[in-house]
């Protein structure tokens, strides 16, 4: 299918050549002239800037920031780890054998 539309379409590109090459060479002369008159960019002049030192410090100050949240966190977890009943049973009840309240609360 693709052979079938890709030859008579080449052929006639090829016939077309003549009435493209004036309108071509037109659009040429347009875009020399275009950029013959275009203004010329002004040298771009290095300055010394204090980005890089900012830079440094900024990463400093979020480094030490980021240490520090992670200890924070780091005794979020050691609090609740010690807060947490240390069971080694599997179970969610607690034993359901008396009266009493506690024996039948659920553990969390």
């Amino acid at each position: 299918m693709k052979s079938l539309l890709k030859r008579p379409l080449k052929a006639l590109w090829r016939w077309t050549h003549v009435l493209r090459r004036p309108i071509v060479r037109k659009a040429e002369a347009f875009l020399a002239r275009a950029y013959a008159k275009a203004p010329i960019p002004a040298p771009h002049i290095h300055c010394h800037c204090r980005v890089t030192e900012e830079t440094g410090v900024l990463m400093d100050f979020m480094v030490r920031e980021l240490v520090r949240l992670q200890d924070q966190v780091d005794r979020v977890h050691q609090a609740v780890d010690d807060l947490a009943p240390a069971s080694a049973s599997l179970s969610v009840v607690h034993g359901l054998g008396g009266d009493d309240r506690e024996s039948r609360s659920v553990a969390i």
